[in-house]
């Protein structure tokens, strides 16, 4: 979850460097538009992509996600269709920010953004193959263990 955070940050500082260097350099007409204004959408479209970071960070290790994907397939169903809601948000933002800012002198903030992509996308990645895998199923690999293993009965192999 760091590393999303971080990579939300750094959108944000290299939107606000890029858009007060190219207001000192003149790359803005002086009677245009306040430059605050991009710089003020983005904190707040980031203050509502924080709290689905914080939650794409923390649910994939919650101990009670992990019990109801244990409790069978349209629970674990159910989890995946919520880390897809939540991941398609956070993507469509960082691809929207990729599109506005794709333009001359601000493709720094468009490099930003496709990194921040790129994060989501490894982390997506890894929380798919977790919900895919057997431990998503069975929170103590003991138990997994015990449960997927046919040979083993209640009576321990003692009849025969």
């Amino acid at each position: 979850m760091l590393v999303l955070v971080l990579a939300l940050v750094l959108v944000n500082a290299v939107s606000y460097a890029v858009v007060l260097e190219n207001q000192r350099s003149g790359v803005y007409p002086i009677d245009g538009d306040s430059i605050g204004i991009p710089i003020i959408s983005t904190l707040v479209v980031s203050a509502v992509v924080l709290p689905m970071l914080v939650l794409i960070g923390f649910l994939p290790s919650a101990q009670f996600l992990r019990r109801l994907c244990s409790r069978g397939l349209p629970w674990r169903i159910g989890v995946g269709l919520l880390l897809l809601a939540l991941y398609a948000a956070v993507g469509f933002f960082a691809l929207g920010g990729v599109e506005y800012w794709a333009i001359p002198n601000h493709y720094w903030i468009a490099t930003s953004y496709a990194l921040s992509f790129l994060a989501l996308a490894f982390f997506f990645i890894l929380d798919a193959r977790w919900l895919l895998s057997n431990s998503a199923a069975h929170p103590d690999a003991r138990e997994a263990s015990l449960v997927l293993s046919p040979s083993q009965s209640r009576a321990g192999g003692r009849e025969r």
